[in-house]
């Protein structure tokens, strides 16, 4: 393991999941783990400037599983393995034609069971799907559309302006002026406390407020491109918005006017190109067992 693994990613994988009281998971060996790493990384991260203030893609890893843990207090995970296998090929398939193709662990795909028409896209690139927004797909190229857009928020780092500032610099000096002379149970209590609160912050972005109308824009603007690189027809993304166009859909209240971003997306799309029937054929079969 490498000393310059931060001490947040360190401190995270020890706490497998940060809960709302901001308690967590781990022995003593854990803990004496941590010191040692944490004690050889010090001079490492002093030596970078302003690294107290920068996430590492480790951190951004660990804030996203964090935050998606926090989703699946809310949202049960799905337990079909072919729809949630199929869902990572396509996404994976996606991410590759994506600017941010290579993150710290790969990128996760995670099927919700929800008749809720709702997605989300969080740091480390973890994606989210209800299973009523996968069923308001007609074919493939309809979920690629849904899977390229949340692509984008991770490609853009949407939302990570909203724990970057106080809390991030808190945590750092937590974690450097106090903890490193003897990290004591309290002091990890403070810093997995810190790093419950970046990841509530996070979780009220993306489920609670949505994304300001100028990151689905560049979304929506990048998905297009990203549909356009795989081979997948980027007016799929237009069909798929006009299918979601409810008011009375949670989707709806976090994100921008629909029919605003339906009439940008068909001018940045063209006119619908054929599609393989293979696709759809494809899709139909690997998610038969959602639909029931």
């Amino acid at each position: 393991m490498s000393v310059r693994r931060s001490v947040a990613a360190t401190i995270l994988a020890i706490c497998l999941v940060v809960s709302p009281a901001g308690e967590t998971t781990g022995d003593d060996a854990d803990t004496k783990d941590f010191v040692r790493l944490a004690k050889l990384s010090r001079s490492v991260e002093f030596s970078i400037p302003g690294a107290r203030n920068r996430m590492t893609p480790e951190d951004k890893f660990h804030l996203g599983r964090a935050t998606a843990a926090r989703l699946l207090t809310e949202y049960k995970g799905s337990e079909d393995l072919e729809a949630t296998g199929y869902l990572n090929r396509v996404g994976n398939a996606l991410a590759l034609a994506s600017e941010r193709p290579l993150v710290f662990d790969g990128y996760r795909f995670i099927l919700l069971e929800s008749d809720e028409v709702n997605a989300f896209a969080v740091p480390g690139a973890f994606v989210l799907v209800t299973r009523g927004m996968m069923m308001r797909a007609e074919d493939e190229d309809m979920l690629a559309a849904v899977l390229a857009h949340e692509i984008a928020h991770v490609q853009e780092e949407h939302g990570l302006d909203s724990i970057k500032e106080k809390p991030w610099k808190k945590f750092w000096a937590v974690a450097f002026d106090q903890a490193f002379s003897e990290l004591t149970g309290s002091a990890l209590g403070k810093l997995s406390q810190l790093l419950g609160t970046m990841a509530g912050k996070y979780y009220e972005t993306v489920a609670l407020r949505g994304y300001d109308k100028d990151q689905e824009k560049q979304a929506d603007e990048v998905a297009v491109e990203i549909l356009r690189r795989t081979g997948y027809d980027p007016y799929a993304l237009v069909e798929m918005l006009e299918a979601i166009d409810s008011k009375k859909a949670r989707f709806a209240k976090t994100h921008p006017d629909t029919k605003k971003r339906i009439r940008l997306v068909r001018k940045l799309a063209g006119k619908a190109s054929e599609r393989p029937p293979e696709r759809r054929q494809r899709f139909l079969e690997a998610t038969a067992a959602v639909s029931r």
